[in-house]
């Protein structure tokens, strides 16, 4: 996010991407419609963020939102990213949540959970609607 459109705007659109999966699933007959893996960047920082794991220095720069979001992602002046490491054996590579001996994590899952029922209403089948969770051996 280069801050070129607004917060609000970028999530309008990252809803309206996140529909078309949706549609696209249904079109194409899949039986059960994996919702909840649309990312703005990395699917592991969308649950450390979840699970209130924001890295130290970022909570120390009183950041919030998506500019702790993407400060994570992408660093910033006097604050760099977390980490990326392989996800297993293979060439994809993930944000390393940071997780200190003070950090006390906060859930907060109502976002997602939003994301889930919006995608719902929209569905054709609801009930085919299953939300994509991360594991815990991943985080």
């Amino acid at each position: 996010w280069g801050k070129k459109i607004t917060e609000s705007e970028l999530l309008e659109v990252s809803d309206k991407v996140a529909l078309q999966s949706l549609r696209d699933q249904e079109a194409a007959g899949v039986d059960l419609i994996g919702v909840g893996d649309h990312t703005l960047y990395d699917h592991v920082l969308d649950w450390s963020e979840r699970f209130g794991l924001t890295c130290k220095r970022v909570r120390e720069a009183k950041l919030t939102g998506l500019e702790a979001y993407f400060t994570q992602a992408r660093g910033r002046d006097g604050i760099p990213a977390l980490d990326m490491t392989k996800y297993f054996d293979s060439n994809y590579h993930y944000m390393v949540p940071e997780v200190v001996a003070d950090t006390v994590p906060r859930g907060n899952f109502a976002p997602f959970l939003a994301h889930v029922q919006l995608l719902r209403s929209k569905a054709a089948k609801p009930d085919a609607v299953v939300p994509i969770v991360l594991g815990p051996v991943t985080l």
